[in-house]
């Protein structure tokens, strides 16, 4: 896997990667990467002299769901909000789409940043203790089993 540095910030931690199709607009084998601040699709193109195109560089403040679609063969659904407001939904066909969906939920439920201070009384839960179901992402307790929306079986 080739990466060209400019693509990363250098504040910039990539969460996971991996690699995947797309429908639209140019379909083909892509590089998927999720960072600590976007989502973003790399298109490589070339027998010789390999091309990179960004067919996708969605921020987290624009990301607006994530979901996995379909039975046997599962692909990962991107909505992300557009200039004008609409949100366009992306057909992502990669590995693993259920743990995708749970980092994305993860990353964008997550606090902004710590406290300067400790708070006076410690918080009924930690963010440790939150979770997020990787089938239609409803907040559920660490505890839970099974989601208490669509009942899929919590992974631990």
């Amino acid at each position: 896997m080739r990466i060209i540095s400019f693509i990363f910030s250098p504040d910039e931690t990539i969460l996971m990667s991996g690699t995947g199709t797309i429908e639209q607009p140019i379909q083909g084998h892509s590089e998927l990467y999720l960072t600590d601040k976007r989502l973003f699709l790399i298109h490589r193109s070339g027998l010789i002299r390999k091309r990179e195109t960004s067919l996708l560089d969605i921020d987290m403040a624009q990301l607006t769901y994530a979901k996995t679609e379909g039975i046997i063969r599962k692909v990962l659904i991107i909505g992300a909000r557009n200039q004008s407001g609409q949100v366009n939904a992306f057909k992502i066909h990669v590995m693993n789409p259920e743990s995708w969906v749970a980092h994305i939920y993860n990353l964008k439920n997550a606090p902004a940043a710590a406290p300067a201070q400790p708070p006076a009384q410690p918080p009924a839960s930690s963010p440790a203790d939150v979770l997020y179901c990787t089938q239609c992402g409803t907040r559920i307790p660490s505890t839970a089993k099974f989601c208490p929306n669509c009942g899929a079986p919590v992974n631990s």
